[in-house]
């Protein structure tokens, strides 16, 4: 599993050393804006 996130510990805005809900969030967020700017890159 990905304790860390998919950036991993980029996301740890309070350094904590460890993602919580919201740092998660943030994490997923920005490897779906990644997928999807990949997916319109292969569509053109």
């Amino acid at each position: 599993m990905l304790d860390n996130g998919f950036f991993g510990n980029l996301f740890d805005l309070n350094g904590d050393g460890e993602i919580d809900a919201l740092e998660r969030s943030f994490d997923l967020a920005a490897f779906v804006g990644l997928m999807e700017e990949d997916k319109e890159d292969d569509e053109e």
